[in-house]
């Protein structure tokens, strides 16, 4: 699984907005989709997004926490397959997933622009 961080300036500091997971090898029959964070993330300004990448949104009531893993949640797929057929699309033309940086640290209860930016800092 690969996934990115898109980034942008907020009262004049980075900071990472979205968390976008590319889904190769993605099995729609299965329950949850875990997803490991592992810093430092790939990161990307904002305006070097693909809009022409199939993308969906995933809502904070999509997420669960791995409670034995601290570095882990999960996407529940059943609740995003349903969406994407509602919208009349075909879940396999779906390329990545979108998801909040907040709705992420949310779950995860932990900050992951704090890591953000201690990645930056080192570079």
């Amino acid at each position: 699984m690969k996934y990115k961080v898109y980034y942008d300036y907020h009262e004049g500091e980075l900071v990472p907005i979205w968390f976008v997971i590319s889904l190769d090898g993605i099995y729609w029959s299965d329950d949850y989709l875990y997803v490991p964070i592992e810093a430092p993330f790939e990161s990307f300004p904002v305006d070097e997004f693909d809009e022409n990448i199939m993308s969906f949104s995933i809502l904070m009531s999509d997420l669960t926490r791995v409670y034995d893993k601290t570095n882990e949640f999960g996407i529940y797929l059943p609740y995003v397959k349903q969406r994407v057929l509602e919208y009349g699309i075909d879940v396999t033309e779906i390329e990545q997933f979108i998801i909040q940086v907040a709705d992420v640290e949310d779950v995860l209860q932990m900050s992951i622009i704090r890591d953000f930016i201690r990645r930056g800092e080192q570079t």
